[in-house]
């Protein structure tokens, strides 16, 4: 197999390129965790309480490879580095996540979701009895917060 020679090519035909690199989805999978760890909420014992982070992403490697291409491909790679943070934070949740990590009406204040989503502090924020917990909660709360800081606003779907 040759190297391909991609300098050779018009700089035209490299924007081409440039333009078709797309995102990537990334999946942070907090796997059926167990709600022992939170007394104050209830799943069904049978119930998927998978929850799975889901968040487009964009390489910037090539503009690594050499000082010309990331002249050329730096504005675009911006720019689609500016929709990216217009995109939602996806939420996926078995069923028995969404009833583990729901306020109960007791504690309608209170939740690892409500601490995902950067909205208060939480108990969960500051220890956690499991560590995937902990790394999960930080992880949502950081691409949320960043997008909030970006746009000023942050768009969360939950997918049940």
């Amino acid at each position: 197999l040759e190297p391909f020679a991609f300098l050779n090519l018009p700089p035209e035909i490299r924007v081409m390129v440039y333009e078709e690199i797309d995102f990537t989805n990334h999946r942070y999978v907090l796997p059926d965790h167990d709600p022992k760890g939170l007394p104050r909420w209830k799943a069904c014992s049978d119930a998927d309480k998978t929850i799975t982070m889901v968040r487009k992403s964009f390489s910037f490697d090539l503009l690594a490879t050499c000082k010309q291409i990331n002249a050329e491909a730096r504005k675009i790679f911006e720019n689609k580095l500016r929709d990216l943070e217009f995109e939602p934070v996806l939420f996926h949740l078995g069923y028995g996540a969404a009833s583990v990590i729901t306020p109960q009406p007791s504690h309608s204040n209170d939740s690892p979701l409500i601490c995902c989503f950067n909205v208060m502090e939480s108990p969960y924020r500051k220890a956690s009895d499991s560590e995937e917990m902990t790394a999960f909660i930080a992880r949502s709360s950081s691409f949320i917060a960043h997008c909030q800081a970006a746009t000023g606003k942050c768009h969360v779907e939950l997918i049940l």
